[in-house]
C-alpha cells in the first residue's frame, strides 16, 4: 500500500512512493520501501538508497528546492523511530534523534524544517532553524486533540502553513498557521464536514485541495486559502467519487499536461448503512484537475514484501507480492520484469490465498532462486495466518520449474517464513519458520536451500 507519494519539480517527472504494510501514518510501518519513477508513474523501480530503518519508518518527505540533476536532487527526508534522516546522494545521514511523524522543509531554506511529533508523543508541531539540530514547540493555538496528521507549507509563501489533525470530534480538522507558530481553525467544505488526513497544495497557484469523507468521498479545492478573514475562504467541488469509493489525497505535481493529482482510491462494499473496504487501496492519477482518474500500475498486489534487482542488469527485477489481505486472488506470487517494470511475468504461483513472502537469489547464478510462500487471509473476526500453502520453494531455471523443499523443513501447516543469505558465503541460508511448538524456530541450509537443519527454537510473530 502507498502511504506517501512525492512529486519532484519539473522534468523528467520523478515520483517517489513509500510503500508500507500499514496505511495509517500514526504508526511506524514494520515493512516499507521506496519506489521511484522517472516517467510520471508509468514504470517504477526501487530507490537505490533503500531506507535507513526499514522496520520503523513513518514517512518520507522531499526538499522541493533541491537542485536538479544527480546526487543532491534526491533531497529526501525519512522520519523513523530512530530519528530523522536525510539522503545525501550516496547514503542516509542522521540529522536528529528527534522522532517525527513527517517534516516540511521551507522552500529555498533547507535549514528551516517544520515537523509533526511522533503520534505516541502527542503529535504536536515543532520547528528547527538549524536543519534538525535543535527543535522548539511551534503549535500555539493549534488545538490538535489527537495530534497532527499532516503538515504542509505554501510553496509560494513560507509564512503560511496548513495542518490536518487526527479526527476525534465533529467540526473542522483543518488548521492554518504562520511562521511564528500561531495557528487558527480553518473552515472545511460543506459546512465544516469531516475531511481525510491527506491534502496537497498546488505550487504554481497556491490552491489547496482536500477530500471530504462524509457522506461521500469528494475532492474540493480553494483558490484563496490565505484569505485575511477565515470566513472569506471559498471552497469549490471538483469531483464526487460517489458512495462506493473511499479516497485519500496524496500529492500534486507538475505533469506534461499540467497539474497532476495523486490519490489512493479503493472500493467499498455497502450493506444497509455499513460498509467494508474491498481489498487494498490502489494508486491513481488525475491529469485533468481531478475530474477523471487512472490507475498507475501498483494495483492488486496488496502487500509487496520484497524487491531484488539483477546484479548485472538493472532492468531485471523480481518482486514478491503477498496479495490482498482481505480477499482472495489479486496479484500474488513471485513476479519478474526484464524491461524495467513495463511488463511483469508471474514466475511462481501457489494458489489464490497464497503469496510470496521473501526470496533469495544466488549472485553467481540468478536463475537459482529460493522463495518462501505465505498463506494468509484477514476476516473481520479473525486472521488466518498460515496453512498448507506456506512453504519453501526452489528453482534452478529462473522460475520455469519449481520444487517445494521438504528436507529438514517442519511438517504440517506453516505460517510466515523469513529468508536471508550470508553475503560472505552465498550457499549459506537462514530461515525463521512459523510452525507448531515442535517445528517453529530458526533453520539453516548449507546447500542453497536444498536441505535444512534446525538451529534454535527462537521465534517471532507475523
Amino acid at each position: 500500500m502507498v502511504r506517501t507519494l512525492l512529486a519532484g519539480p519539473g522534468e523528467p517527472g520523478r515520483l517517489y512512493v513509500l510503500q508500507v504494510d500499514e496505511l495509517s501514518a500514526a504508526w511506524p510501518a514494520a515493512s516499507s520501501r521506496i519506489l521511484m519513477s522517472d516517467d510520471y508513474g508509468e514504470t517504477w523501480k526501487p530507490f537505490p538508497g533503500g531506507l535507513p530503518a526499514e522496520d520503523c519508518v513513518r514517512n518520507i518527505n522531499l526538499d522541493y528546492a533541491a537542485p536538479s540533476g544527480q546526487g543532491p536532487r534526491d533531497a529526501l527526508y525519512a522520519s523513523t523511530c530512530q530519528g530523522l534522516f536525510r539522503w545525501t546522494g550516496s547514503q542516509w545521514e542522521l540529522l536528529s534523534p528527534q522522532e517525527t511523524g513527517m517534516v516540511a522543509v521551507v522552500y529555498g531554506q533547507p535549514e528551516v524544517v517544520w515537523a509533526t511529533e511522533a503520534f505516541e508523543a502527542g503529535a504536536g508541531v515543532i520547528r528547527s532553524a538549524d536543519g534538525g539540530g535543535t527543535w522548539i514547540p511551534a503549535g500555539d493555538g493549534l488545538i490538535s486533540f489527537n495530534g497532527v496528521a499532516n503538515l504542509g507549507i505554501d510553496p509560494r509563501d513560507a509564512n503560511t502553513l496548513y495542518a490536518i489533525i487526527w479526527p476525534k470530534y465533529a467540526g473542522s480538522y483543518l488548521r492554518r498557521g504562520v511562521a511564528s507558530g500561531q495557528w487558527q481553525m480553518m473552515p472545511t467544505p460543506r459546512n465544516n464536514s469531516t475531511i481525510d488526513t491527506g491534502m496537497t497544495i498546488d505550487g504554481a497557484t497556491g490552491t489547496l485541495y482536500v477530500i471530504v469523507t462524509s457522506p461521500n468521498a469528494q475532492l474540493w479545492r480553494t483558490s484563496n486559502p490565505r484569505a485575511a478573514e477565515m470566513k472569506d475562504v471559498h471552497w469549490e467541488l471538483v469531483s464526487d467519487f460517489g458512495r462506493e469509493v473511499q479516497a485519500s489525497l496524496l500529492a500534486s505535481g507538475w505533469g506534461p499536461e499540467g497539474l497532476a493529482l495523486y490519490a489512493n482510491l479503493w472500493p467499498l462494499d455497502w450493506k444497509d448503512d455499513t460498509y467494508a473496504e474491498v481489498g487494498d487501496p490502489g494508486l491513481y492519477r488525475s491529469l485533468d484537475g481531478g475530474k477523471s482518474w487512472k490507475n498507475m500500475g501498483l494495483k492488486d498486489s496488496g502487500h509487496i514484501s520484497m524487491i531484488r534487482i539483477h546484479p548485472d542488469d538493472s532492468d531485471t527485477v523480481w518482486v514478491a507480492a503477498q496479495g490482498p489481505l482481505w480477499n482472495s486472488g489479486g496479484d500474488r506470487g513471485l513476479y519478474k520484469t526484464t524491461d524495467g517494470g513495463r511488463k511483469w511475468e508471474r514466475i511462481l504461483n501457489i494458489d489464490e490465498d497464497t503469496g510470496v513472502n521473501e526470496f533469495v537469489i544466488n549472485p553467481a547464478d540468478p536463475d537459482e532462486i529460493v522463495a518462501s510462500s505465505y498463506q494468509r487471509r484477514r476476516h473481520v473476526w479473525t486472521l488466518i495466518n498460515g496453512g498448507p500453502g506456506s512453504g519453501i520453494h526452489k528453482t534452478n531455471d529462473g522460475g520455469v520449474t519449481w520444487r517445494e523443499i521438504k528436507s529438514g523443513v517442519p511438517g504440517g501447516d506453516l505460517g510466515r517464513i523469513g529468508l536471508a543469505m550470508a553475503p560472505s558465503k552465498p550457499n549459506l541460508l537462514y530461515a525463521i519458520i512459523e510452525a507448531d511448538e515442535k517445528g517453529k524456530g530458526v533453520y539453516r541450509s548449507t546447500d542453497f536451500g536444498e536441505s535444512w537443519e534446525k538451529r534454535s527454537d527462537y521465534m517471532t510473530t507475523s
